[in-house]
């Protein structure tokens, strides 16, 4: 979730195209050929969810073309557009260089949604940029606790401020985001999206035990909103509060099962330290089964040590090589070699 954060403060630009139709292309004649045209090159879409509506929330979109990565927001009405670069066109054809969204797509992300991966075609004119309308489809019941269903009742006052702060946080200015942030929950006392996005700002400055009032604030004002206590579980695992961490992760995976994997690895780790092998092990199964990708190599480490304190080295050497194997430079490599090595041993003590 810290990266979906980070993600959402570092392109929340896009917020700020709410008032207009976003344009697919701004042509400009060039002055040396009336003829001959500067054509800034967008991808341009649509997210919508099953219901045919935007979601309540901006959902980040990704472009990815040739190893880069640029991203950006949805605006309130799910629509987004991505600048892909500038070419010349004339009037007798809008497009002279189709290879440059070759290989190229748009990708979304969200807990609880099924991806949404869709490749850029090679466009004949500048209209064919757009990949239309996308629909983000739900692989849990609980999905829609990814947003705060509240944020759909916001006044356009509040709704203002809250496209405000978005914009003041991609400038990194922080103190105008709390104003604004400020002013949207004054005149929209329940607006949970935007005290969870406070709680960002906070972060940011450094308020940790604000930042964390402002996530309480944020699951009190709307208690089917999961995000604020991904925040929540994740600032207490950081400071290392296990009690606390694994509460909040325990709710949140409860909320939208299988939807953060790496949550399953905090509540399960906290069980660890807490001395609740039980749970511990139940946190990493679940996790492990909602990860098939192997997104969060750590559950497998995790598996490993709940195997080996319940003495199943076999079992347990297993995760462990294969967490080596998935994350050779791991912070805790070494630990996991050491325990992969002990595991050797007494599988090889018990055979003889």
């Amino acid at each position: 979730m810290r990266t979906f954060v980070l993600l959402v403060a570092a392109a929340a630009a896009a917020l700020a195209q709410t008032g207009s139709p976003i344009p697919e292309a701004v042509r400009g004649p060039r002055q040396q050929d009336l003829m001959n045209f500067d054509v800034n090159l967008a991808v341009t879409g649509r997210v919508l969810l099953e219901d045919r509506e935007p979601p309540p929330e901006p959902v980040p979109v990704e472009y990815s073309c040739r190893g880069a990565v640029h991203a950006v927001m949805t605006d309130t009405k799910g629509r987004f557009s991505i600048p892909v670069g500038t070419q010349e066109a004339s009037r007798s054809a809008d497009v002279t260089d189709r290879s440059i969204v070759e290989g190229c797509r748009v990708q979304i992300r969200i807990p609880g949604f099924e991806e949404v991966l869709v490749p850029v075609k090679a466009p004949n004119k500048i209209a064919s940029l757009t990949v239309g309308d996308l629909t983000l489809k739900q692989n849990s019941p609980q999905a829609g606790a990814v947003f705060s269903a509240s944020g759909r009742s916001a006044p356009p006052k509040a709704r203002a401020s809250f496209v405000k702060a978005f914009e003041a946080m991609n400038a990194r200015k922080y103190p105008e985001a709390l104003a604004a942030l400020d002013k949207a929950i004054q005149a929209y006392p329940q607006y949970a999206s935007a005290m969870e996005l406070r709680g960002n700002a906070l972060e940011f400055t450094g308020q940790r035990a604000a930042a964390r009032a402002a996530y309480q604030q944020a699951a009190a004002a709307d208690p089917a909103y999961v995000t604020p206590l991904v925040q929540l579980a994740e600032m207490a695992a950081e400071d290392q509060n296990a009690g606390e961490a694994a509460q909040w992760a325990a709710k949140a995976t409860q909320m939208v099962p299988g939807g953060y994997p790496g949550l399953y690895l905090i509540e399960g780790s906290s069980d660890m330290i807490l001395g609740r092998i039980a749970d511990a092990e139940k946190a990493a199964r679940a996790g492990i089964e909602a990860d098939p990708k192997g997104t969060c190599p750590g559950l497998r480490k995790l598996m490993g040590e709940v195997l080996f304190r319940k003495g199943s080295y076999g079992l347990a050497l297993d995760q462990f090589e294969w967490y080596l194997k998935e994350a050779p430079d791991a912070a805790d490599a070494s630990s996991a070699q050491q325990r992969a090595q002990t595991c050797k041993r007494l599988v090889k003590a018990a055979s003889n």
